[in-house]
């Protein structure tokens, strides 16, 4: 169904979402003609077409699939701080490694601990790696069999392209979400939410604010 706009190298859907697709490329000079043997996708979702919620339901739609998430945005927008939600809002463990200091030895260490931690409590075990572009190819490796079996839930975050800067057999098992930071028009837009919410909000309550009050908090 989407065999034409695969060929430039993306899939736009419904409501702004594009979804790029990336694989090995056929030019004609530098100009794109097509794109074959898709190896992964990456999902970029407008703010503004956004449900409450729907970025932490696609995350665990993925992991249901039996695939890792690489989270691809700059430094501050949350990275893990979503990874650790997504784990309490499962009941679920939560480890994190640090690329950079991080290697094969310690790798296996939370591998075995998840082991356990499936066998003797049930439980399930995230693992967020952080700059995880920084991973060697043999590290990168170490966990490739627990990520197929579903021995860990596999979240990397990284500032850098994972395209461009991780290992083909890393990015191929895992869906690559692309976030971007709130803009003043995000925050002021989640102020006014709270304030009309009447569940979870001020709602119920007599909150006013005079203009231009709620951009000057969200600055």
């Amino acid at each position: 169904a989407y065999s034409d706009t695969i060929n430039q190298g993306y899939i736009s859907l419904p409501g702004g979402v594009r979804v790029g697709v990336c694989g090995k490329a056929s030019c004609e000079g530098d100009r794109l003609i097509g794109v074959r043997e898709v190896t992964s996708l990456v999902i970029r979702i407008p703010h503004r077409a956004r449900a409450v919620g729907a970025p932490i339901r696609r995350l665990l739609h993925e992991f249901d699939y039996g695939r890792g998430v690489l989270i691809y945005s700059p430094p501050g927008v949350g990275k893990t701080t979503l990874a650790s939600i997504i784990a309490n809002m499962t009941g679920s463990a939560f480890e994190k490694l640090n690329a950079v200091t991080s290697g094969v030895a310690d790798v296996r260490k939370v591998l075995k601990d998840a082991e356990d931690r499936r066998i003797r409590q049930g439980k399930a075990t995230y693992l967020l790696l952080d700059e995880c572009h920084r991973w060697s190819k043999s590290q990168s490796d170490s966990i490739l069999p627990a990520i197929e079996s579903g021995l860990i839930r596999f979240i990397g975050s990284t500032t850098e392209n994972p395209m461009a800067s991780m290992t083909p057999a890393i990015v191929s098992r895992c869906r690559v979400f692309q976030f971007e930071p709130l803009t003043v028009e995000d925050v002021e837009d989640a102020l006014e939410r709270a304030l009309a919410d009447k569940e979870r909000g001020y709602g119920l309550s007599d909150v006013r604010c005079e203009d231009g009050a709620l951009r000057y908090i969200a600055r």
